[in-house]
């Protein structure tokens, strides 16, 4: 049995044919990237990036990648 973050144990079952995702342990938690309060435009810049990767499917494809067929997550919504 393996039980680990949802990146990492999928990342080890993609190589693993023994490794199963089973389930979710509990609520994914969305990852951030923190930058200096003052450092608006890194901020806007940071943001757009990834706004732009994301539409245009690349950490949809990076995901699949790296995580192989990782279901979606839920997410907690606190």
């Amino acid at each position: 049995m393996v039980i680990g973050d949802a990146a990492v144990a999928a990342y080890i079952a993609r190589d693993l044919d023994n490794v199963k995702f089973a389930g979710q342990f509990g609520p994914a938690q969305p990852l951030g990237i923190m930058v200096k309060k003052d450092a608006t435009e890194l901020e806007t810049a940071v943001r757009t990036v990834l706004d732009e990767l994301a539409s245009e499917g690349v950490l949809a494809t990076i995901r699949n990648k790296w995580l192989g067929d990782l279901p979606e997550l839920t997410v907690a919504t606190e």
